[in-house]
């Protein structure tokens, strides 16, 4: 009879842990020489070698201790999602595999086999699959049977591979470990990943510079990384870590990397004004509403909300204002203000969300044309490509969606993210204060997800983070909703979202 340490570990072998220990222990020192030998020459490339000497350790602890390698795998998505230089939106549709493609899929094969191992040592705990990761496994399967009809086979084949390997990784994570946890790995991975890389790209030149002119000014990013998609994952950060601050069991002395975690609201305040990006900004502050709403969430609350912004509409259509003299307007008042913005251009290119309007005209006759099945899971591009030359993706990841897999894919997916948006936002009486924050969380980061989804594709595009944490949202919600187990007193429970629960995979 196996014994057990805590709720999701299993109790190993002396001689495993020994030598895992001792493994893990001679691998960093040696990547830490490495880097600490090469850094005057070429940090990048000592940094990458110490990362595969550490990376089949990584992949035997997570044998041994899932709970712990599993939080190690949201960072490998983070750093595979990362362009570390520019190529061409053609690049993948031609098949053109070079160093960065090869990078990415080695994370994503290493991942794999982290979640592969993670579900060899607890494979009880998802015997069953419940009907919302039923759903999200049809979405998934869904694409991958996608690429029988998809222009782009390859492409779709990978894109949807590593896809169904982000969705084993958010139902292993939510099943073997608990909400608060989970939320806590994911937010300390993105808050380290946005933290380091901005320090780079600030102090060297080779990491993107800093602040760069991608046509609309000056806008922060690193590497070679969009700051539209920068943005996003700084927001992400900034919305995780604000959710702890409000809703966390200690509040704003919550500490994280030895900080108050309320300090850190400071720079990432300053690198998402920097990134300069009007979807992740308002998505931002739509998350921190939803935020504030959940904290004081009561009937009278809803109502005054609904009566304000029925005052407002009533404002604006008595004065017979349009959005365009709104903007006019507020441009006209401060230059600065113009400069945030604006960025530089007219207020009609503002109404048509810099050029977005054009592709989603372009998209539409693609959508008619396919509006079951789609073309195929990231199958649209040559299509888009060839209508608006700059346009990759569909900046809407509801066209997205529909896009690549029609009604059917939508229906999946949408109807998960609005399962998740209609649960965690119900009051629920009788929750701990850990309980509420998850579920606060969980909501926040849906509508920044929805918000920012307007004029950008993010979980609709190639698999990221934004997916991961929509996944995770989604299941989160699922299981605050799930009824409670009866325990039995010889069996060890696990306190979870409020609730008691006893892991399936526990003997």
């Amino acid at each position: 009879m196996a014994s057990f340490r805590s709720a999701g570990t299993i109790a190993v072998p002396r001689r495993q842990q020994l030598v895992g220990g001792v493994g893990l222990t001679c691998a960093l020192v040696v990547a830490s020489i490495l880097v600490a030998y090469g850094g005057a020459r070429d940090l990048r490339l000592f940094a990458a070698a110490g990362v595969l000497v550490c990376l089949p350790f990584v992949v035997y602890a997570a044998f041994l201790w899932p709970l712990r390698a599993l939080p190690a795998g949201f960072v490998l998505v983070l750093i595979a999602a990362t362009k570390f230089r520019g190529r061409s939106a053609t690049a993948s549709l031609e098949g053109d595999a070079d160093s960065q493609v090869k990078f990415e899929l080695a994370m994503y094969a290493f991942l794999g086999l982290v979640v592969v191992l993670a579900y060899l040592r607890h494979s009880r705990a998802v015997r069953r699959l419940r009907p919302v990761e039923l759903i999200l496994l049809s979405y998934a399967l869904l694409a991958l049977c996608s690429t029988l009809w998809s222009p782009s086979r390859a492409l779709t084949l990978v894109r949807a591979a590593q896809q169904l390997i982000l969705l084993c990784l958010a139902v292993l994570s939510v099943r073997l470990m608990s909400p608060s946890r989970l939320l806590r790995a994911l937010s300390g991975a993105v808050l380290a990943y946005v933290l380091i890389c901005s320090t780079l790209s600030l102090a060297f030149p080779w990491a993107g510079g800093g602040l760069v002119d991608f046509g609309e000014g000056q806008r922060f990013s690193w590497f070679a990384m969009h700051p539209i998609a920068a943005a996003t994952l700084i927001g992400i950060a900034s919305l995780l870590t604000l959710s702890v601050i409000v809703f966390g069991p200690r509040g704003w002395r919550e500490r994280r990397f030895g900080l108050p975690l309320a300090l850190y609201m400071v720079p990432l305040t300053g690198l998402l004004i920097a990134a300069n990006s009007r979807g992740p900004s308002a998505a931002f502050l739509a998350g921190a509403g939803a935020l504030l709403v959940r904290k004081h969430l009561r009937v009278w609350t809803v109502l005054a909300l609904i009566a304000f912004s029925v005052a407002l509409l009533v404002l604006f259509a008595s004065k017979g204002e349009t959005m365009a003299d709104l903007l006019t307007r507020i441009a006209s008042t401060d230059p600065r203000v113009a400069e945030l913005i604006l960025r530089g251009q007219s207020v009609r290119d503002l109404e048509g969300f810099s050029g977005r309007t054009d592709v989603w005209r372009a998209a539409w006759p693609l959508l008619v044309k396919h509006p079951v099945l789609g073309v195929g899971f990231q199958g649209s591009r040559a299509a888009l490509l060839a209508a608006v030359p700059w346009a990759s993706y569909a900046h809407n990841a509801l066209l997205q969606t529909l896009l690549d897999l029609g009604v059917l894919g939508a229906v999946l997916l949408w109807g998960s993210l609005v399962y998740c948006l209609v649960v965690t936002c119900r009051p629920i009486e009788g929750l701990s204060r850990e309980a509420v924050w998850c579920q606060a969380s969980a909501f926040s980061a849906a509508v920044y997800l929805t918000v920012n989804s307007v004029t950008f594709e993010s979980f609709a595009a190639a698999p990221g983070f934004d997916l991961l944490l929509l996944l995770v949202c989604i299941l989160i919600a699922n299981q605050t909703r799930a009824p409670a187990v009866a325990t039995d007193p010889q069996r060890p429970s696990v306190r979870s979202a409020g609730r008691t629960y006893t892991p399936q995979f526990l003997r």
